[in-house]
């Protein structure tokens, strides 16, 4: 219903949408909101009559966030691989990787970040459950290459620490709530909304997947390291690149 609602606002269906706000209707008033949600809960009001799209509850990016998010058809698609925005001249790049572990419906993937100036944008992904782990680097290497020689960070067989996930996640909420990462990736926006509090940390609500949202975490992260702010001063990038251009052709 999200997809067909969005599509519809964006002219990508030939559907009109309508809305009427419950408060419209005879009879629906701030009491009868306030006696409903006694019946039921604050939560259950909101996807029921406020319209947020979610099936979940508790999920890292508030509902009110995810509701006014919008994506954007990639201009390019194949064989998992999506491309929003191709490689621009003297942009800065980075990717974030999340490795499968080798089990049914978990996939391995990657997102690409222009991360040139704030907002950082995501222009590419990679989704797949069916790539053989030896091929899996091989794709890396040419999505990295063509973006600019982008760099690469890789969370290798769950070795993400508890700390380094509460970071990730504390950052990642902050930047897409204060538009300073833009998303507009449908399959990305789908695992955000079923993202949600599970004990002390966050993940995939049952059934659900999560590994483009580790993709995302992960960068959150290495945006607050010291190493990803001079990587990302295109001064020191220059100097990086003369210096160790022999290394990279190894």
């Amino acid at each position: 219903f999200y997809k067909l609602w969005v599509d519809a606002e964006e002219k990508r269906n030939e559907y009109i949408p309508i809305e009427v706000h419950w408060s419209e209707v005879p009879g629906r008033d701030e009491a009868w909101k306030q006696q409903t949600i006694k019946n039921t809960s604050e939560a259950q009001f909101n996807t029921e009559f406020e319209c947020e799209f979610l099936g979940s509850i508790d999920t890292l990016i508030t509902p009110a966030k995810l509701r006014s998010m919008t994506y954007r058809e990639p201009i390019k698609s194949n064989a998992g691989l999506d491309v929003h925005v191709q490689p621009i001249e003297n942009h800065s790049y980075m990717m974030t990787v999340d490795v499968s572990r080798g089990v049914a419906n978990d996939y391995s993937a990657f997102v690409v970040f222009d991360v040139t100036e704030i907002p950082y944008k995501i222009v590419a992904k990679f989704r797949d459950n069916e790539i053989k782990p030896l091929l899996f680097p091989a794709k890396i290497y040419e999505v990295a290459r063509a973006y600019n020689q982008a760099f690469v960070l890789i969370e290798v067989n769950d070795r993400t620490t508890k700390a380094v996930k509460r970071i990730g996640c504390s950052n990642l909420k902050q930047l897409v709530e204060d538009d300073k990462l833009i998303v507009e990736d449908l399959e990305i926006i789908n695992e955000l909304s079923t993202f949600v509090s599970k004990g002390q940390s966050y993940e995939g609500d049952d059934g659900c997947n999560d590994d483009l949202v580790a993709c995302l975490f992960i960068f959150a992260w290495a945006t607050d390291q010291q190493y990803f702010k001079e990587l990302s001063d295109q001064d020191i990038r220059a100097t990086m690149m003369r210096e160790q251009q022999d290394s990279l052709e190894q």
